[in-house]
């Protein structure tokens, strides 16, 4: 759930879809994000302009055009197109901003770019060993979408750790810990 610049004004994500209020609840209405993507896992209002939303499902990320409180959410553009197409578990993670970024974790790969690029950028290696493995979760600094967090499990001679890493450059370097 996240709430917009006005109180009245809200925004879910529930196991059926995407929903939206401007009556501070009074009444719902279900937004047309494309099912074909998989189920809803995050909706976010845009931090600098109320009338952008975000919605991310298992296997994409969308974004609103600004057309008025009105039509909020009522139509999307795509924001992970160019990715491949995989049968591999997919994590998304946006960081909003001026201009923001995105992150994609891709069967263990991570890929980023901002939200203004076009262009994908692998993320460096997360771990100079080869038995390595990133958990399926990143978080994402709401005050600077180039600062991320992960964890990574590591196997080294039969015993079992896990580190955390950190990124300041939107993935391109990481660093251990916090």
């Amino acid at each position: 759930i996240d709430v917009g610049a006005k109180s009245r004004v809200v925004a879910a994500a529930c196991a059926d879809g995407f929903y939206i209020t401007t009556t501070a609840g009074t009444s719902w209405k279900k937004l047309p994000v494309p099912a074909d993507t998989g189920a809803p896992v995050d909706i976010q209002f845009d931090p600098a302009n109320a009338n952008v939303l975000y919605a991310v499902t298992e296997k994409a990320a969308y974004r609103s055009p600004d057309m008025g409180e009105q039509f909020l959410g009522m139509a999307w553009e795509l924001l992970t197109g160019g990715l491949p197409e995989t049968g591999g578990t997919r994590l998304i993670v946006l960081g909003l901003g001026n201009p923001g970024r995105i992150y994609v974790l891709l069967e263990g790969v991570l890929l980023t770019r901002k939200l203004d690029e076009a262009a994908w950028t692998p993320g460096a290696n997360l771990g100079s060993w080869r038995s390595a493995y990133l958990y399926q979760w990143l978080v994402v600094n709401p005050a600077n979408p180039e600062h991320a967090v992960c964890a990574v499990k590591i196997r080294l001679r039969g015993t079992v750790s896990s580190i955390l890493r950190q990124t300041t450059d939107g993935g391109r370097t990481w660093t251990p810990g916090l």
